[in-house]
């Protein structure tokens, strides 16, 4: 079985088969080498938790569940150093992914609100080892006859968030077909395999010559002068954090125009530090 389904927890361990090495691509390189060496490695941690009121089929859930990663290839993946020094990817046989259940109705609704937060944090801080483990653990706590706490933990290294806005759509789908016991028909898994076997093949000369013209003209960094026009220029190597709140009103309508013109949100503040940078610094051509 993928996982055993009891009151403990129980996580499922096999030591499993695997296909040839691949190298992952750049971006998954650059994150895993910014997770080991500790360098801002908590920002791609990837944490969700959710929430579920109501009736809940555990079997169903985890069905689905194991249902949905397996149609991406993604979280076959073993993640591990090479003798290269770049990182590789083994394709397993099984999912690489952990699943716990815990039964938590006796405490509390004091106590399972401090658990909770407790568990979450710990859950965060504790990262992943990259050392042939799974970069992936789901963690489903009932926390009363029809409440129900889900975590799922991941690294930004298997998926970004609109792939994760997939995912999650693929398995509500999935789960309220299994809950109805109607036959489930299979979809065409995602193959992540694929396109790193393009990037292996690729030279990289047609692209190299493409950015070396893209970039003829930025002949310097972009500076960051915006609000030293009056004052003296010293040396600061401290931090500062700026917060400023949106409105409601005014963030939905940046989500809504995002998800219209089919951008994410963050393509949208770049593009306006993008704008921002140009007008300051008096350039065209900016980089960051």
């Amino acid at each position: 079985p993928w996982v055993t389904f009891s009151s403990n927890i129980s996580i499922l361990f096999m030591k499993p088969k695997t296909e040839a090495v691949l190298f992952a691509s750049p971006m998954q390189t650059s994150m895993l080498m910014a997770s080991q060496s500790g360098a801002n490695g908590s920002s791609y941690i990837q944490q969700l938790q959710w929430s579920i009121k109501g009736c809940l089929d555990h079997n169903s859930f985890q069905t689905a569940w194991e249902k949905t990663l397996r149609r991406h290839d993604v979280f076959f993946f073993i993640f591990g150093p090479t003798k290269t020094g770049l990182h590789g990817i083994q394709k397993a046989d099984i999912i690489q992914a952990t699943y716990q259940f815990e039964d938590w109705t006796d405490n509390t609704i004091d106590k399972i609100r401090k658990q909770l937060r407790t568990r979450l944090t710990e859950d965060f801080q504790k990262g992943f080892p990259f050392e042939g483990e799974a970069l992936c653990r789901c963690l489903l706590i009932q926390t009363g006859a029809n409440s129900h706490e889900f975590i799922w933990t991941s690294h930004h290294a298997l998926f970004d968030g609109r792939s994760r806005l997939q995912i999650i759509q693929e398995f509500l789908e999935l789960y309220q077909v299994t809950n109805s016991k109607k036959k489930i028909t299979e979809s065409p898994t995602y193959c992540y395999e694929s396109y790193l076997r393009w990037i292996e093949s690729k030279t990289w000369e047609e692209s190299k010559h493409f950015w070396k013209a893209y970039l003829k003209d930025l002949t310097e960094p972009t500076p960051l002068e915006f609000g030293y026009e009056n004052k003296p220029r010293t040396l600061n190597r401290g931090r500062t954090v700026l917060e400023k709140r949106l409105t409601q009103r005014f963030s939905d309508r940046l989500h809504e125009w995002s998800s219209d013109q089919n951008y994410s949100l963050n393509t949208l503040i770049l593009a306006g530090w993008s704008i921002f940078l140009s007008k300051t610094s008096g350039k065209q051509h900016i980089m960051f």
